[in-house]
């Protein structure tokens, strides 16, 4: 792949990315209306898992690959640069959200008990085949519960019209394939580019393929706020942590029978990881509201992260 061939393909797997986002959003505040599902929820279910199917990819491939270690650097890094970059712009610029939903402190348990249950069990270095099990697990009781708790009769529902549905489950379609195809051509041209620059699979796995296949989070993040949806940003955002811990780690753990943890990582990226989580949903279970200077902690503390990286690897 040429140079100039993969800067364009990189420049148009953008541009098809924040165009789907911008349909995609639109289409989940539809059916946030009709459902009478609050924002938040929509985000951190139906978005969520929209938007982490890039990063599914990614580490189904890098697995085909035989890359192990990329595929697991790709979801751990994911989350962080999630929680660093995305979440942190959204409490920088929509100061004073609020959490009043009673469903609110739950996504924000389960995102801190997935992260210490990915701590705890990569202590031992070794990632199971029955650790997989609990993760999925999880994921599984969080998506049920979420729908069910998510106060469904305090929101009054729109009335659906036929050619509505069709108009706006076309929307999600198109706007879910353009993220899709659009966060493939970035990984690629990513991935092409790291090679050329000759750097350790780890690293590119953290940096790189990690940056641009959370492009979906946060570009569905930064269209929520140009739309005035801050609270399905956020939902989004606590849905895909949740879903890329337990889903994407038991993915590649069904596909690799069993993996050892870089010791490096458990040691530098993963206690991080475990400030970022802690940093995010404490002070919104204690106060429900997100403040400014979470955004600019998380912010600081990626960057910091960032380059410790070419350092630590």
């Amino acid at each position: 792949m040429e140079v100039f061939i993969a800067v364009v393909l990189f420049l148009v797997g953008f541009a098809l990315t924040v165009k789907g986002a911008d349909i995609f959003v639109d289409a989940c505040k539809w059916i946030s209306r009709v459902t009478g599902m609050p924002k938040a929820v929509v985000g951190a279910t139906i978005i969520a898992l929209a938007t982490n199917i890039p990063e599914l990819f990614v580490s189904v491939f890098a697995v085909y690959n035989g890359s192990v270690d990329m595929a697991v650097a790709n979801s751990l890094g994911a989350c962080i640069v999630g929680l660093g970059v995305a979440f942190a712009i959204i409490a920088i610029t929509s100061y004073g959200i609020t959490s009043r939903e009673n469903s609110a402190n739950f996504r924000y348990i389960i995102m801190l008990i997935v992260t210490v249950l990915l701590f705890g069990f990569a202590i031992s270095g070794v990632i199971s085949i029955i650790t997989a099990i609990v993760m999925v697990i999880i994921a599984v009781i969080f998506t049920y519960a979420s729908v069910r708790t998510s106060e469904v009769a305090r929101y009054e529902k729109e009335k659906i019209i036929g050619k509505q549905v069709v108009r706006y489950m076309t929307m999600f379609i198109i706007g879910l394939a353009l993220i899709i195809i659009g966060s493939f051509l970035i990984v690629e041209t990513a991935e092409f580019f790291a090679m050329q620059l000759g750097v350790s699979t780890i690293v590119i796995g953290l940096t790189i393929m990690a940056i641009c296949s959370a492009v979906p989070e946060i570009v569905v993040c930064c269209v929520a706020i140009y739309k005035k949806e801050p609270e399905m940003g956020v939902g989004n955002l606590i849905g895909t942590h949740i879903f890329n811990v337990a889903i994407g780690m038991a993915l590649i753990v069904f596909l690799s029978g069993k993996f050892v943890l870089n010791s490096t990582m458990v040691l530098f990226d993963l206690p991080i990881f475990l400030i970022m989580a802690i940093i995010v949903a404490v002070p919104i279970l204690l106060k429900k509201r997100i403040y400014r200077w979470q955004g600019y902690a998380l912010l600081t503390l990626y960057i910091i992260y960032f380059i410790l990286i070419f350092v630590v690897y």
